[in-house]
């Protein structure tokens, strides 16, 4: 239902719903975008299990990461409440039918496309730089990400196993990676204004939205 006031002006919807609004949600609100990261985006590629979805959405918004696009999901897409705890209401979620059209749009963007792969090119996660605005991408479950989104990767990386098992969970693997980059990459954020009027949409019941029409 939000959808149809995302568009009017963001001072005008955080004004206009202020008053209903409890002082206590209006300082969660200050504190989460004190710390949102705007720097970090996040790319499921051709993901299949929504628990995996849901499971890294909910890390990501933990970590203060707002952006997730999920290429080719389809019905994996749907959130499951378990799993996800209700993270994704608070992400801005971008949908894709093509890998390379999401890959060229962020790199257009100016942000530098990290993949995540135990190819021959990848390197140990740690000799990443994430300080730059960049895309962390995870394919799918069990092929992992298809040569098409690795051949648009300025740099592939792989967490190494100790173990005999060479490979991760997504979600966990992707929850190491973002922790690592999320600590590395800048939170400054120029204008948060349009993402705090998004909030306020979704933190007042139905109804009382009318008062913008």
């Amino acid at each position: 239902m939000i959808e149809k006031y995302e568009k009017l002006n963001p001072k005008f919807i955080i004004d206009t719903l202020d008053p209903y609004i409890s002082d206590r949600r209006k300082s969660k609100i200050e504190k989460v975008l004190a710390m949102r990261n705007l720097n970090l985006h996040i790319v499921l590629d051709g993901l299949v299990d929504s628990g995996n979805i849901s499971a890294i959405s909910r890390t990501a918004e933990s970590f203060g990461i707002q952006n997730i696009h999920l290429v080719r999901t389809r019905g994996a897409a749907k959130f499951t409440p378990r799993s996800s705890q209700g993270a994704h209401k608070w992400l801005s979620r971008y949908f894709w039918n093509e890998s390379s059209k999401c890959l060229l749009s962020l790199r257009h963007q100016g942000l530098k496309i990290i993949g995540t792969s135990l190819c021959d090119r990848a390197k140990v996660f740690q000799s990443v730089d994430f300080s730059k605005p960049c895309a962390l991408i995870f394919g799918e479950e069990e092929s992992g990400l298809q040569e098409c989104s690795l051949s648009l990767c300025d740099e592939i990386c792989y967490i190494p196993s100790n173990g005999f098992s060479q490979s991760l969970n997504v979600s966990v693997a992707a929850g190491i990676l973002m922790n690592h980059a999320h600590t590395q990459s800048s939170h400054h954020c120029e204008n948060l204004l349009s993402l705090k009027a998004n909030y306020y949409l979704k933190s007042v019941q139905s109804h009382i939205l009318r008062v913008l029409d």
